[in-house]
């Protein structure tokens, strides 16, 4: 029985590492998430009984919806004319069978203090970036503002994508939520941090502007409030924050010149590309014909798709036919993530990933673990106006919430 244990506590002690190097990977660097996988995934299979955990993950439709994303890209091999970028889109997609797995071995062991610890330190890394940038938006406070004008944003240390860092720090809002409502695992001081590191995150989030970010938060704040009224049957807390979450945007337009000017840019985008326009150096015109390229791509190849591998070569040819001289650094792939999966795997597809996206909301006992509610919505957002889970730091921080998220409420 101590050997047993001792296992256990091995094995906890290398997936929890992997985590947290993860963790600090998803801001610094490609090489440290892929070495925090393996670890992660070392760690669970050192923990043995492996046949009992398939089992579990069988009898989990939600854990099951995440391995077969992987298991549909595996299938398109034989529409994919491509290899060589089939192969590359599979094999990014190996997380999905590791987290899974992971996940169950981890609920297993109730861990749920460590993660409310390992969401700490994610908040603080959040934070230490946002005051970096913060730093050096006072510094160049006029030109950056003039920036947003142009579809840029305040500059990001270790060049970490601000669509992605932005979906960081509206998770990191909802983490630090949880964490000071629920009240567990910290004193009174340790709350106290959580709320100001939380507040301060959401305050950042609002000076960078990056849309996907904001509107992750916002119909965040929107379902937390359906799923209390469906708890709690109490609608006067609901309304206030209601009144709340209307009237922040409103005054963050009038006083963040980044919001403002953001905002402005999009409208001129947006119109450039219905006014039928050349949008090749307009981002929001660009991804909006990317979406529409895409669409066309999956009605042409109803069924089966054209084949993960042949995504990017399809969309090229869709560009091209629009514009001969199109620049090759302009060409996107859809953004968006329904559309890049029927593009690819035709309405099979699209059906796994909508299921991948409904998951967590159709299982009743959910609605208890309101963070991992806010994680899926999170992605759901994300999935609406980019192809996350189609690079590596995407995946990462898919599957980081969505893990962290089920462990922090597994005791």
């Amino acid at each position: 029985m101590a050997a047993i244990y001792t296992l256990r506590k091995i094995s906890f002690t290398i997936s929890y590492w992997g985590f947290f190097i993860l963790t600090v990977g998803m801001f610094v660097s490609r090489a440290l998430m892929s070495i925090g996988m393996m670890l992660i995934l070392a760690g669970a299979l050192l923990a043995g009984d492996c046949l009992n955990y398939l089992r579990k993950i069988w009898r989990s439709k939600m854990l099951l919806s995440l391995a077969f994303v992987f298991v549909i890209v595996a299938f398109s091999f034989f529409f994919s004319e491509n290899k060589k970028e089939f192969f590359e889109r599979l094999v990014l997609k190996l997380p999905f069978l590791i987290f899974p797995y992971a996940i169950v071995v981890l609920m297993d062991i109730k861990c749920s203090r460590w993660f409310a610890y390992l969401l700490l330190f994610f908040s603080l890394c959040v934070s230490l970036v946002c005051v970096c940038s913060l730093i050096n938006y006072a510094k160049n406070y006029e030109q950056i503002n003039q920036m947003y004008k142009m579809a840029h944003v305040i500059p990001l240390p270790f060049d970490i994508n601000h669509i992605r860092f932005s979906l960081m720090i509206t998770f990191s809002v909802f983490a630090c939520a949880h964490m000071y409502i629920d009240g567990k695992y910290f004193n009174k001081f340790g709350l106290y941090s959580i709320l100001c590191i939380g507040l301060f995150n959401l305050a950042f989030l609002h000076i960078l502007s990056v849309r996907s970010g904001l509107l992750a938060f916002y119909c965040g704040v929107l379902v937390w409030m359906v799923t209390y009224i469906i708890r709690s049957r109490n609608v006067k807390y609901v309304l206030i924050g209601l009144l709340l979450i209307t009237s922040i945007p409103v005054v963050m337009y009038f006083t963040l010149p980044t919001l403002k000017n953001k905002i402005a840019y999009m409208q001129e985008d947006v119109k450039r590309y219905f006014d039928g326009k050349d949008v090749a150096y307009y981002s929001d015109g660009n991804r909006l014909l990317s979406i529409r390229l895409g669409l066309e791509l999956g009605n042409d190849n109803f069924l089966f798709g054209t084949g993960m591998g042949d995504i990017r070569d399809e969309m090229t040819k869709g560009y091209k036919n629009i514009r001969q001289d199109f620049p090759e650094d302009k060409i996107l792939i859809p953004h968006n993530q329904f559309v890049y999966f029927y593009a690819g795997l035709g309405i099979i597809g699209l059906l796994a990933v909508i299921w991948l996206s409904l998951a967590p909301f159709v299982f009743v006992e959910n609605y208890n673990k309101i963070l991992f509610i806010m994680s899926a919505v999170i992605a759901i957002t994300s999935f609406m106006v980019e192809a996350t889970i189609e690079n590596q730091l995407g995946i990462a921080l898919y599957l980081y919430m969505y893990a962290c998220s089920l462990l922090i409420t597994s005791e």
